[in-house]
């Protein structure tokens, strides 16, 4: 019986050579250039062909796309911190809600009170098909913009996960709080437009991308006790407020009645 050796999708590259210990112990590799061997006329044995195993793939080797829809009313929220003078929030202490069918999330300013509220979403993704430890090669939250509040300067807002292995839905405001989430998030700007069209300046009802958050998805993949089938909860907040103004898109969530329920698509 021939060594058999397990080799991850992301090692088996065009030219790669993959060293592997041999049923002797010595040192063997899988080459791109493999030779026929055989018999000599002498009957002396010069070579035998090794044959493997090879499926094709990119350059990063074999990778699985697959994109997850909200399926849930409670899988979708959002929560606030009204009524503050603070030009930067990290807690939310009211109006947790997850029945909505559109939202805004961001930042506003009360002209009246002269304070700011801020609103943060969450979107709970199940049955995530990754090992632990798997590499992700990119991922994307998708979200339904159904309008913009907010003036014509640039503003950020952020995409990050709750730090856990197996994040259920969030039943109360302060579980959307900064302290919660992943040290890895991605900035997303009011301006950034990553194929049609940006959150501030999109028409409304175009389903908009982020910017890759695969650091993100891999910090969960990464923890210990991550296991395939396992749900991830994604946050989308801003940090600061937009200066004596709004900065505030209008999401879509699953209990509209419409179909841009928000995605995350991933690439392992």
């Amino acid at each position: 019986m021939g060594i058999q050796k397990i080799i991850g999708a992301n090692e088996i590259k065009q030219g790669t050579i993959i060293s592997h210990v041999d049923r002797a112990g010595g040192i063997d590799s899988i080459a791109s250039a493999l030779s026929n061997g055989g018999v000599n006329n002498s009957g002396v044995i010069v070579d035998r062909m090794k044959v493997y195993r090879f499926y094709s793939g990119d350059s990063d080797g074999l990778q699985s796309t697959t994109t997850y829809t909200i399926a849930a009313g409670a899988d979708d929220g959002r929560a606030a911190r009204r009524g503050t003078s603070a030009t930067s929030v990290s807690t939310y202490n009211t109006q947790f809600a997850h029945n909505a069918t559109k939202a805004y999330l961001g930042t506003q300013f009360d002209d009246e009170e002269g304070e700011y509220d801020y609103f943060a979403g969450y979107f709970r993704f199940n049955s995530i098909v990754a090992a632990q430890g798997a590499t992700v090669q990119s991922a994307y939250l998708k979200l339904n913009k159904e309008g913009y509040a907010g003036g014509s300067s640039n503003h950020d807002f952020y995409v990050a996960a709750l730090d856990a292995d197996n994040q259920a839905a969030p039943t109360a405001a302060s579980h959307l709080n900064h302290s919660n989430f992943t040290t890895a998030e991605v900035a997303w700007g009011n301006n950034t437009d990553t194929g049609n069209g940006t959150l501030r300046s999109a028409a409304n009802g175009t389903v908009l991308s982020s910017p890759d958050i695969k650091t993100v998805i891999q910090e969960i993949l990464d923890r210990s006790g991550w296991s395939s089938g396992n749900s991830i909860v994604l946050m989308f907040y801003t940090k600061t407020a937009y200066t004596y103004g709004n900065a505030m898109p209008y999401i879509e969530f699953y209990d509209d009645s419409g179909d841009d329920a928000p995605q995350l698509e991933i690439t392992i």
